[in-house]
């Protein structure tokens, strides 16, 4: 079975990132702060909640595909696109952030999906 190499799309300019002109990219203090949202929702519902309280709960912070000459000013969580290239690739980064707290924080989830139903992100 052959594998075709994974497309990701720059966020900013929407042109295909090539290996060695971009990065998969997530901001940082948006992460922490929804980090600290559920970390004090979770903290204030010791013993359950409603399901409309998780309304006003911040969503998951998007990862972005960007080309270096696009990248914006920020401190941010970077994959060299040429690592995420294959969905071996994909699925070694997936191993390797599993292991930080922080993933739940983001979309990340949806960045598996959209690769894997061939969908750019």
């Amino acid at each position: 079975m052959t594998l075709e190499a994974l497309t990701w799309s720059c966020a900013v300019c929407s042109k295909p990132v090539s290996d060695g002109a971009g990065f998969l990219t997530v901001d940082m203090p948006s992460v922490q702060e929804v980090d600290r949202a559920w970390d004090d929702f979770k903290r204030s519902h010791p013993r359950g909640y409603e399901v409309a309280e998780l309304a006003d709960m911040p969503e998951p912070v998007p990862w972005r595909a960007i080309h270096e000459a696009c990248e914006v000013e920020g401190s941010t969580y970077s994959i060299e696109i040429a690592k995420v290239r294959t969905h071996a690739g994909l699925l070694k980064w997936t191993a390797h952030l599993m292991g930080k707290r922080w993933l739940s924080s983001t979309n990340w989830a949806d960045v598996i999906d959209h690769q894997a139903r061939g969908q750019h992100l």
